[in-house]
């Protein structure tokens, strides 16, 4: 079968006049936003830059630049993706503005996103999912906790200064926690502003937690979200999320390796789908959701913490640390843990426990399913 790649190399000369943007074109804009557009991308919605000339610019950066790392769990053919779509007629024309790229670690926010206008009047707000730090990954797991995380007001604040300028339609778009901001903000934004997003692309990113979809319209969100997940999905099923998700058939065989959008497969412009989804994906889903239905928010915070000063206490502030330097860093995570205090200790355990007895609980649906 086909993947976005091949998707712009068979529609690379037909233009949004006479095929309409559509969830796959979105998808390609969401995995092009991995890149670093650092200096390529005016921050400025006002003055933009063709896709076809970001494309250049990065390609004359990193023409010496054989490895071009984007860390452990992005698809290192997104530079292939975006010279692709550069050269080609349907996306090269498209104009990108507004590229923000805001990591805090004091304030545990990991927030990315760009605008694409794809004529005039027909512009797509695109978030980045997790990338490569630690801080960004620890922000995913806050989303059980806090309403909201800091990632989400900076959507919902996007959003609304991106509206300013482009007129017209508007959709949301992301990929992982990309998707949850894509919903986030028009869940919160004004009725007048709401009106104007035709379409919110959700592809495998987690929901909401409690407190956020009683503060929230989530419901009029999810009317107009296209949501999408792989087969065994691991990441869009968690938390609150949507009941009406378009399941994509994926090559990889687990659900981490699907989580990738290169995995997701195609029959010419669209998806390739599926009735639902897999046993393992629901197991996984049930399982969460019980073990969260156990843990207390100020447990969870506690947890969390834990959990990321142990992985970080090394000194690393990216997967690719962590893995690079697995010795080192397990080693002074191990310690870390050693020298917490004794009742701390003792509650993460017990939260633990309690996620193990979730999976028991869940294993005889998964069984025999």
């Amino acid at each position: 079968m086909a993947d976005i790649s091949d998707y712009i190399l068979w529609r690379a000369d037909i233009p949004f006049t006479i095929s309409p943007f559509n969830e796959i074109d979105a998808l390609i804009l969401c995995q092009i936003l991995y890149i670093d557009f650092d200096g390529i991308i005016s921050d400025d919605f006002k003055s933009g830059i063709t896709l076809k000339e970001a494309a250049r610019k990065y390609a004359l950066r990193h023409m010496n630049d054989k490895t071009k790392d984007f860390g452990v769990f992005i698809n290192p053919r997104s530079a292939d993706l975006l010279e692709a779509a550069g050269n080609s007629l349907r996306f090269g024309g498209i104009e990108l503005k507004g590229f923000i790229n805001d990591i805090d670690i004091k304030k545990e926010k990991q927030f990315a996103a760009f605008t694409a206008s794809v004529s005039p009047r027909i512009h797509c707000i695109v978030y980045r999912g997790t990338d490569d730090t630690l801080v960004g990954w620890k922000e995913d797991f806050n989303m059980a906790v806090y309403d909201p995380v800091p990632s989400q007001q900076a959507a919902l604040d996007y959003l609304e200064k991106a509206q300013n300028v482009c007129r017209g339609k508007l959709y949301t778009a992301g990929h992982s926690k990309g998707g949850n901001l894509a919903l986030y903000a028009p869940a919160f934004c004004t009725k007048k502003l709401f009106k104007r997003i035709e379409t919110i692309f959700c592809f495998d990113g987690p929901g909401f937690n409690s407190d956020t979809c009683k503060r929230g319209d989530t419901g009029r969100v999810f009317a107009k979200a296209a949501c999408f997940v792989p087969q065994s999905s691991v990441v869009g099923i968690l938390l609150h999320h949507s009941d009406n998700c378009t399941v994509i058939q994926s090559s990889e065989a687990n659900g981490v390796s699907q989580h990738d959008a290169f995995s997701w497969q195609l029959h010419g412009k669209d998806f390739a789908i599926l009735p639902e989804r897999s046993d393992e994906s629901v197991f996984t889903e049930n399982t969460v959701s019980d073990w969260l239905k156990q843990v207390s928010k100020e447990a969870r915070a506690e947890f969390i913490n834990s959990l990321f000063d142990a992985a970080s206490s090394g000194g690393a502030l990216t997967l690719t640390e962590l893995k690079t330097r697995w010795l080192q860093t397990s080693a002074a995570a191990l310690k870390k843990l050693h020298n917490t205090d004794s009742d701390t200790r003792e509650r993460i355990f017990t939260i633990f426990k309690l996620f193990l007895k979730a999976v028991r609980s869940n294993l005889p649906v998964f069984g025999n399913a």
